[in-house]
């Protein structure tokens, strides 16, 4: 299941052929759909991810049939339900099921705990109901909307009250199972169940689980004491997890702090530790393999699609170039490059292709030069990364095409709103030195 939601991201950031991944979404729903679509017999994760790529599919395609023909169907994907085995503890209103993956193989669970009541089984849920709510929307179920949006809201709740130690998330209710494995937060951060309060522990807590460390003698920084230390120095084994989870990984460090504009992902992305896709290149792959080395499983195939997702990563968070709304009529771009000066990618959509392209440009705003081309029938919010100190960010301004424009500064970032179809490019520049500024 991991293997088709993966390959059908890589398919959307890299091809204009839209129809192996409605295929491959309908047959995933036959093995872990419910009534008419399936058997409905799987495991958390599998049982979420097939409501992910239906998401992915209306996102990318447009198309809302199949959501609006099969909705009432849809729900147990995300719910507990007689088809699946997600009861919720009336006690605590979390789902308890052992019935979850975690990770593969069980060696590279990071020592997880696994109880009843555990924090991958309530994460996936998590992410379950926000994709179920923002499905309904789109299909103009105000009514289901609110009622999955509220529930939702209401597990985030109690999943930060009762897994959250104040510093990372247990792998159970922490008072009775207050291990932390490195999953737990990955989960947590990545799917967006993490209070506003709780992600600069979280994100830092992920962070510093990852060796090489960022740091450049190996050791942990001073703003990572107190968090579990990477493994022993000279190991060098990268994250503590397979290559499954990586992409879960990557979302969580881009997702989790938009001021580090994708510096600790790109480190990720590039690192030559023994979990790395560099390390694969190194043992002669030329696909991405099925686990990082032989050392977690002697018989691991070399062509395997769950390993692959830094090929939808670099496109949807690197440059940032994601759907808002189906058929890609409304997007955002909001590059995170990190340490890198430039790039260029063309990535393919039902409205035509979507390009952007980079060069970093410090003018004392410390941003980039970026330039785009958006299709006919697109309407992007474009986001440039701000580095500079906070309460400088109101002497720096977007220009657009020349011109100087209204924006707003949040989350490192200085963003325009409503950018229609063609060609444009956008810098920042310090007020002081712009033209005469022309607010559109």
């Amino acid at each position: 299941m991991a293997d088709v939601n993966t390959a059908m991201r890589l398919a959307y950031a890299t091809s204009s052929s839209l129809a192996l991944q409605k295929f491959a979404m309908k047959q995933a729903l036959t093995l872990c759909g419910t009534g008419k679509l399936g058997s409905g017999q799987c495991r958390a994760e599998w049982t979420v991810l097939p409501l992910i790529m239906v998401r992915d599919d209306m996102l990318m395609t447009g198309d809302l049939s199949f959501a609006r023909e099969h909705f009432d169907e849809l729900v147990p994907n995300a719910l507990g339900s007689p088809n699946t085995p997600w009861p919720i503890d009336a006690a605590t209103g979390l789902i308890n099921t052992t019935d979850v993956l975690i990770d593969w193989p069980r060696g590279m669970r990071d020592r997880y705990v696994l109880t009843d009541t555990n924090s991958v089984a309530n994460a996936f849920s998590f992410y379950g109901l926000t994709t179920l709510a923002e499905i309904a929307g789109w299909l103009g179920r105000t009514a289901d909307q609110q009622k999955y949006t509220e529930q939702a809201a209401k597990l985030k709740t109690t999943i930060n009250k009762l897994m959250f130690n104040g510093t990372a998330f247990c792998d159970g209710i922490c008072s009775e199972t207050p291990h932390t494995a490195f999953h737990s937060s990955v989960y947590m951060l990545a799917f967006g169940a993490v209070l506003e309060e709780n992600i600069a522990s979280t994100w830092n807590y992920v962070r510093s689980r990852i060796n090489p460390p960022f740091t450049s003698n190996g050791a942990v920084s001073q703003t990572d004491k107190g968090f579990p230390p990477p493994p022993p120095i000279g190991e060098h084994d990268g994250m503590p997890s397979s290559s499954y989870v990586s992409q879960f990984v990557l979302q969580a460090l881009y997702e989790g702090k938009p001021q580090d504009h994708g510096k600790s992902s790109l480190i990720v992305m590039t690192s030559d530790a023994k979990n790395s896709w560099v390390n694969m290149i190194k043992q002669g792959a030329t696909t991405t393999m099925e686990m990082w080395t032989t050392d977690e499983k002697p018989n691991l195939t070399w062509s395997h699609p769950w390993s692959a997702s830094p090929g939808f990563i670099i496109a949807w968070y690197l440059f940032g170039i994601r759907a808002l709304a189906p058929g890609w009529t409304k997007l955002a771009i909001k590059p995170a490059p990190g340490t890198l000066t430039h790039g260029k990618y063309s990535l393919p959509t039902v409205k035509g292709p979507i390009e952007a392209s980079f060069n970093s440009e410090d003018n004392g705003c410390g941003s980039l030069r970026l330039s785009i081309s958006l299709p006919l029938g697109t309407e992007a919010r474009v986001s440039l990364p701000w580095r500079a100190a906070a309460s400088q960010s109101q002497d720096c301004v977007m220009m657009v095409d020349g011109t100087v424009v209204k924006h707003v500064v949040e989350d490192a970032h200085i963003s325009i709103e409503s950018v229609g179809p063609g060609k444009h490019t956008f810098f920042l520049l310090p007020s002081a030195g712009s033209a005469t500024q022309l607010f559109i």
